[in-house]
């Protein structure tokens, strides 16, 4: 049904079983990241496996490849000037990998 986690790869893609993603990265340590939206706007968000219940959380269901080299796994933190900035290569990339998957 799902893939355990020690199978899953840190930086492979999978799609996923969870209440906000489709489609994630898994980080290692039980953390996905992946797209969310919420009033139409969609960002990246983190969901971790629930190592006693596969009901909650994210669970890998299906390995699509690996995430490209120089696309880095964090979805947002502080800039030099202390501002919040997002990974948007990352999420440019997910979200090119999810019209893929789900056109329409």
């Amino acid at each position: 049904m799902f893939i355990p986690l020690s199978e899953c790869v840190v930086r492979g893609i999978y799609k996923v079983h969870s209440r906000n993603l489709l489609v994630a990265v898994y980080c290692g340590e039980r953390a996905f990241i992946g797209l969310r939206e919420k009033f139409n706007y969609i960002y990246l968000d983190t969901e971790w496996a629930n190592a006693q219940d596969e009901r909650r959380g994210a669970w890998a269901k299906e390995f699509l490849g690996i995430l490209p080299d120089g696309i880095e796994l964090w979805t947002s933190r502080k800039d030099a000037n202390g501002e919040w900035e997002t990974n948007s290569t990352l999420l440019d990339y997910l979200v090119a990998q999810e019209k893929v998957l789900y056109p329409g």
